[in-house]
């Protein structure tokens, strides 16, 4: 509590551009809502970018691990670094999902803000 209250204290007098910023921002996303359905749209490209990249992960390491199902084992071993691409591209390609809606957005709101 003691800390919040020394943050709220000196940060107080940034309230009103904060505020400002806000209200703009604000009118920004209102007169151009189309950012907002692709916002949307992105959420459900990495829904189901989420979803093909875990069956297909799992198919991956079935079929590179020989596992029965039947038997419930594997006969071999996963290397770690399979593993670490199949996660470094479920990373990647959900950080390019996010930055291509950043990009869009920035964009259009820079337009807005030149040429409203």
């Amino acid at each position: 509590f003691v800390l919040a209250s020394c943050y709220a204290w000196f940060v107080w007098n940034r309230i009103a551009f904060a505020a400002a910023n806000l209200i703009t921002a604000s009118v920004a996303v209102k007169s151009n809502m189309g950012v907002t359905f692709f916002a949307w749209a992105a959420i459900l490209v990495g829904g189901l970018w989420m979803a093909f990249w875990t069956i297909t992960s799992y198919a991956t390491v079935y079929i590179i691990g020989g596992c029965d199902l039947q038997a419930g084992y594997c006969e071999n071993d996963i290397d770690g670094y399979i593993i670490f691409l199949l996660v470094l591209s479920l990373y990647w390609t959900q950080q390019v999902i996010s930055n291509v809606v950043h990009v869009t957005v920035a964009g259009t709101v820079g337009t807005w803000w030149w040429a409203p």
